[in-house]
């Protein structure tokens, strides 16, 4: 008996699992199924469109508004929207919008404008990265380097980790006493 249900339907966005997983013979076998119904949304015809029973035009990033951390270093960008969207494209943000409704789903995120959202991320509470970074500053010079210097960084500049020892824990003795498995899994 398998561990899990079967998997009926896949929605891929931003991803191309027939190229970009790490077995990727395995998962261009799994979206040859039969009874798999793929949906891609994609700028691009991809290989894994060639699998999909629907493919519905991304749009690209000159599109869109969205805020941008960078790969290996410490700077965000606010990326604004340059052209019309192309033809019948949509944002990734716009097409979930638009499922969660024809699903049913009411949550107010699913209501929330991309700046909405932009502006909910940039929170220096939960991340201090965004120490001293607004959506106005972004706005107004496009980008911004994150508060690496910020002693709520765990670990980083504070010397130690949020949990009773201080060190990161692997095996967490508070988990022990709570009857949990204290080894992650």
């Amino acid at each position: 008996k398998p561990l899990y249900p079967a998997i009926k339907a896949c929605f891929c966005s931003s991803s191309a699992p027939a190229n970009c997983v790490r077995v990727t013979v395995a998962a261009r076998k799994g979206l040859a199924r039969e009874d798999l119904f793929t949906v891609v949304h994609d700028t691009f015809w991809c290989d894994t469109a060639s699998y999909a029973d629907i493919v519905l035009p991304a749009d690209t990033a000159l599109e869109h508004v969205d805020l941008l951390p960078a790969y290996g270093n410490y700077y965000y960008t606010l990326s604004e929207q340059a052209i019309e969207k192309q033809g019948e494209s949509l944002d990734n943000q716009e097409m979930f919008r638009r499922l969660a409704q024809a699903m049913g789903y009411d949550d107010p995120c699913f209501s929330q404008t991309d700046e909405e959202m932009i502006r909910e991320l940039i929170d220096p509470q939960v991340n201090p990265l965004f120490e001293g970074i607004s959506y106005e500053s972004l706005k107004r010079d496009g980008w911004a380097r994150a508060s690496v210097d910020s002693p709520r960084r765990w670990g980083v500049n504070s010397g130690k980790w949020p949990t009773p020892s201080g060190k990161i824990e692997i095996y967490s003795e508070t988990l022990a006493k709570m009857g949990v498995d204290p080894l992650p899994m």
